[in-house]
C-alpha cells in the first residue's frame, strides 16, 4: 500500500467530496488534481489544529479525546469516518462540540471509490478483510487531509482515540 497522498493523486483521479460541516447535503465535487491547484486552494486559515479520526464504538475514548485535544491544541477542524461495522454513533458527543469545532462525519460513500463498496456485503476471509480495512484507511486519510488542505488548514494530526497529541511548551525555545 506504499501510496502517498501525492501519489495517490497523481495515480488516481479521484473526486474528494466538499461538503458542509454536519451536512447530509453535498454540493460541490473537487477532483484531487483541481485541489493541487494553487487557485483552488483557500487562504489560509488562522493557525490551528485538525484531525482525520476513523472511529469504531469508541464513544467512551471520544468524550476525553475531543475535550483534551480542543483544550491542549486547540483542535478547531475534525473529520470523523464512522466504520460501518460499528454498533454505536457518535453524533450525541460530536453535536456537543458544535459551534466549538468543526465537524464532518464521513460516511464509506463520501471517500470510498464505488467499486470499492460492494467488497462491505460479501463473504471475506480474515486476509481479504484485513486488505479492505486497510484499503479503507488509506482511501479516508488520503481524502482527508486532501480536504483539509483545499482548506488551508495549517496543522492535521492522523490518530486514533488511544492517541494524544502533547505539545511541547518549550519547542521555540531556541528561536528566542
Amino acid at each position: 500500500w506504499g501510496e502517498t497522498l501525492a501519489d495517490f493523486e497523481t495515480n488516481h483521479s479521484a473526486a474528494v467530496l466538499v461538503d458542509n460541516a454536519y451536512s447530509t447535503s453535498r454540493s460541490l465535487l473537487v477532483t484531487a488534481e483541481e485541489l493541487s491547484r494553487p487557485n483552488r486552494q483557500k487562504p489560509a486559515v488562522e493557525e490551528s489544529f485538525s484531525a482525520c479520526l476513523i472511529i469504531m464504538d469508541d464513544n467512551a475514548h471520544l468524550i476525553e479525546w475531543l475535550a483534551y485535544h480542543y483544550l491542549a491544541l486547540p483542535l478547531k477542524r475534525l473529520i470523523v469516518a464512522v466504520d460501518p461495522r460499528s454498533t454505536t454513533s457518535p453524533s450525541a458527543i460530536l453535536e456537543r462540540w458544535q459551534g466549538r469545532i468543526e465537524i464532518t462525519v464521513w460516511s464509506d460513500l463520501d471517500f470510498m471509490p464505488p467499486h470499492k463498496m460492494s467488497a462491505h456485503t460479501q463473504e471475506m476471509g480474515p486476509d481479504a478483510l484485513t486488505q479492505l480495512y486497510l484499503r479503507r484507511q488509506l482511501e479516508f486519510y488520503s481524502r482527508c487531509m486532501a480536504r483539509l488542505k483545499y482548506e488551508g488548514r495549517t496543522w492535521v494530526a492522523v490518530v486514533d482515540t488511544d492517541e494524544y497529541i502533547q505539545p511541547n511548551a518549550h519547542s521555540n525555545d531556541h528561536y528566542a
